[in-house]
């Protein structure tokens, strides 16, 4: 057993998804990229909380919404700014698309038959699928902004 990698896309909506390349971490909460990376993105960052590291240092971490596409699955995720040597794919954003490890052969397979799950979507997020994010859950939600 070893580390899983998997190139996914990403980006602030469906419209601006650009491939990225991450390392799959089930022990990290949240998917993370570098400050640059979220910059070249154009995510913008509209919230943050404390994390706890694996060395036991606590960060102040800004989050957002973004738009990931991980093999057949997409959705919008909650995504932090640290300063990673390589981006994270934490494990809600694998339980919001529907995915698990499968450690033994380093690579990720589906945890459901479907993929994301839709109280989770965000409005205006650009889902394709109408009904799922694209507002018609939450009619009167405006974002973060």
């Amino acid at each position: 057993m070893g580390m899983t990698h998997i190139t996914g896309e990403l980006g602030p909506d469906l419209a601006r998804l650009a491939p990225v390349r991450f390392l799959v971490d089930t022990g990290a909460m949240y998917s993370v990229v570098s400050p640059e990376l979220a910059q070249e993105l154009g995510v913008e960052f509209t919230a943050s909380t404390t994390v706890i590291t694996a060395d036991g240092a606590r960060w102040q971490v800004p989050l957002a919404f973004a738009y990931m596409r991980v093999m057949d699955r997409e959705g919008t995720i909650i995504l932090g700014a640290m300063n990673v040597p390589e981006p994270l794919l934490g494990a809600t954003s694998l339980q919001i698309l529907g995915l698990k490890v499968d450690p033994v052969n380093e690579r990720l397979e589906h945890s459901r038959p479907y993929g994301e799950i839709p109280v989770l979507a965000t409005a205006g997020s650009g889902s394709p699928r109408p009904g799922i994010a694209g507002g018609d859950l939450f009619p009167n939600h405006h974002g973060m902004r």
